[in-house]
């Protein structure tokens, strides 16, 4: 029904892993991310003037266009997402970064109370390490905006080196292990990132660069206002990321409000919508196809006459089956209006049940769409 080619060979650009290497991109690990790499490729094949990003995660789509120039926006349900992405856009003054970071070196460690810090957060640290992060935590919400915001992303990065986290598939786990000093952490981090800002200085251009909490289903933007839509959904099955991010929700924050990282996407179960009745699918997925069907013609109409969406998708693995969630959102896309141009499949895995009775491959898939 849809045209399909394998590209294996990017199967890599559509994971976070080459980010890790690049400065400003690696300020923050986002797991469920792609990599600049593949925004890049579709940037140079479609070039165009305004990029949107339903669900911009890091801001890596976002950042990308920055080195190119293009105007973009960015919507995430996410503040920890929208707090990532906005501090990775804003064009520092760096003696400003530096001055700020000498100020905060200088202020003679007061030792915080903790007692109010739940157990489910506390397991994660050490008794220093909690109180070496409160303590910068109230400093750094002294510090006036933007720059605050930098200090918070800073914070953020120490807890995940500085603490017992370890993050296992969509939960959190303790893992006892040595673990370097949390201040002292925090200062190398700092002056690293300052250091990222003074490397990417002359790569990134001037554009219009917004990121805003929102819902994809429901965008603050006009009819046929944008060129290119690069974004990739929460996967079916991998829907709810709030546990593996809500330590530093905490910190930044305060008490989570339990919202979750793009929350929304297939958690109201309490009906049937029966998007593919032909399928009879688990009440998750029918839930997660009715938010995405939502979500795919709000793409349609935000995008001008010929625009391209490209979306990263995979497909999921239940009991019984695997779930096609590539050939189902192209269905959803083509009823919405859209041309599918191809879907190319960046990679295979086995989905087995037990971990040992193989159920099916699943696809990672690029869908690339055009409005007609």
């Amino acid at each position: 029904m849809f045209r399909m080619e394998e590209r294996l060979e990017w199967g890599k650009l559509a994971t976070f892993v080459e980010n890790k290497s690049i400065p400003i991109y690696n300020w923050f690990y986002y797991k469920e991310g792609f990599s600049r790499g593949l925004v890049m490729k579709f940037l140079d094949r479609f070039q165009p003037k305004i990029l949107l990003d339903p669900f911009c995660g890091s801001g890596t789509s976002l950042l990308a266009c920055k080195e190119k120039g293009i105007d973009c926006i960015g919507y995430d349900t996410s503040k920890l997402a929208v707090l990532v992405s906005e501090t990775k856009l804003i064009d520092w003054d760096v003696e400003e970064l530096k001055a700020t970071l000498r100020k905060i070196k200088n202020i003679k460690f007061k030792r915080p109370p903790t007692g109010h810090v739940k157990k489910d957060i506390r397991k994660f640290f050490s008794r220093y390490a909690l109180e070496d992060a409160l303590f910068l935590r109230e400093i750094i919400n002294d510090i006036d905006l933007p720059v605050r915001k930098f200090f918070l992303l800073v914070l953020i990065n120490t807890i995940t080196k500085c603490s017992y986290i370890y993050k296992d598939g969509s939960m959190l786990r303790v893992v006892k292990r040595p673990l370097p000093p949390f201040r002292k952490y925090f200062f190398r981090r700092a002056e690293a990132m300052i250091k990222d800002v003074v490397k990417m200085k002359k790569r990134f251009k001037r554009c219009n660069a917004s990121v805003t909490e929102g819902d994809a289903r429901n965008l603050s933007i006009e009819d046929s206002s944008v060129d290119l839509i690069m974004t990739s959904p929460p996967y079916l099955n991998k829907i709810e990321y709030t546990k593996i991010y809500r330590v530093e929700e905490y910190f930044v924050f305060g008490e989570s409000s339990r919202k979750g990282v793009r929350s929304y996407i297939g958690l109201d179960t309490s009906k049937r919508y029966n998007i593919f009745p032909e399928l009879n699918l688990p009440v998750i997925a029918d839930a997660y196809f009715y938010d995405m069907q939502l979500c795919v013609r709000e793409m349609y109409r935000v995008l001008n006459h010929n625009g391209i969406a490209v979306i990263v998708i995979g497909n999921a693995c239940f009991p019984d089956r695997v779930i096609d969630s590539d050939i189902l959102l192209a269905k959803i896309a083509k009823d919405a209006g859209f041309d599918i141009d191809v879907i190319y499949v960046v990679a295979k895995r086995f989905c087995t049940s037990n971990r040992t009775k193989k159920i099916g491959i699943m696809r990672e898939s690029v869908l690339i769409m055009k409005k007609q």
